[in-house]
């Protein structure tokens, strides 16, 4: 019976990729790097582990990453990368269906529970990111690496979002677009669905969803088929 859904923040609710997209571009014109986008996002993945984990800050981290490609005038490709940043976060909005899937589930008496890699708490992501819109209300917990001190895939993380759940890993779902994070649930026996693979790796995720809303027919499927 799934009695909580579990999701990923950033790609899961709203496009989160489209800056490092922008950056990727700007240090492969600049000759720094020659490989692919994909490359490009696990290597930054690897600065950003202690921003997550609350140990060091994201401009710190952003300028480790400047410097490890050897780009000069650091300042200046820091400072216009950032409001590129800004100008994505403002502009971007909640996937179709977002939403609309949240409130259904929430009215149903499924509690929706973010388990993000962030740099933020729960209060500072629900009134910077959340609230923006418009779905506070049916998001029932916000679990943060920054304040787990450990981030996905690491079976502490979830343990701790199950643990506040007083549930079991079969209870839940898992929403996200990163294959170790699918990978990891999986292995804690969290049935996991899939949505915007925008890197085109191999995801052997329990379910594959191309649109939001068919998360309910999913969670509908399973508590009718274990009701």
């Amino acid at each position: 019976m799934i009695k909580a859904v579990l999701y990923d923040l950033g790609d899961v609710f709203f496009e989160a990729y489209f800056w490092r997209k922008w950056n990727y571009e700007k240090i492969v014109e600049m000759k720094k790097f020659n490989n692919s986008f994909g490359e490009f996002y696990d290597l930054y993945e690897k600065f950003l582990e202690p921003v997550y984990r609350g140990n060091i800050s994201y401009n710190i981290a952003f300028d480790n990453f400047l410097g490890h490609l050897q780009i000069n005038s650091v300042d200046s490709f820091r400072k216009l990368s950032f409001e590129k940043k800004k100008d994505f976060e403002d502009n971007r909005q909640l996937f179709q269906g977002v939403k609309e899937t949240l409130k259904t589930l929430c009215d149903s008496g499924i509690r929706n529970v973010i388990i993000t890699d962030n740099e933020a708490g729960e209060n500072e992501i629900r009134k910077t990111v959340i609230e923006k819109y418009n779905i506070n209300e049916f998001i029932y917990r916000v679990v943060s690496s920054k304040e787990v001190g450990h981030k996905k895939p690491a079976p502490q993380i979830f343990n701790h979002a199950i643990n506040l759940l007083n549930l079991t890993f079969q209870d839940v779902l898992f929403v996200a677009h990163d294959e170790d994070e699918i990978s990891g649930a999986l292995s804690l026996g969290i049935k996991t669905v899939a949505f915007n693979n925008y890197l085109q790796r191999p995801l052997n995720s329990s379910y594959t969803i191309s649109n939001f809303f068919e998360l309910l027919n999913i969670v509908h499927q399973l508590n009718n088929k274990n009701g």
